[in-house]
């Protein structure tokens, strides 16, 4: 699941396997494998960040890997 914000800015969280199609906007029309459309403020690319993210989260999990801590730029290794 990943959460958006509808266009009337209603905050959503939507299931990633139920999106069929994502089409710019604005607003973004996304659309889901009912047939059913979205209007979401989130542009596209941030949409497939998201997607993106949460499968590669996932991902890790049914591997069991833990996600690696991100290391803030200019900070030393531990």
């Amino acid at each position: 699941m990943i959460r958006l914000f509808r266009h009337d800015g209603l905050e959503i969280m939507l299931n990633i396997d139920m999106i069929r199609d994502i089409q710019p906007g604005p607003p973004t029309v996304l659309t889901l494998l009912n047939g059913e459309t979205l209007l979401v403020k989130n542009t596209p690319v941030d949409v497939i960040v998201k997607i993106r993210a949460r499968r590669k989260g996932k991902e890790d999990e049914e591997r069991g890997v833990a996600p690696v801590p991100r290391q803030e730029p200019g900070t030393p290794a531990s």
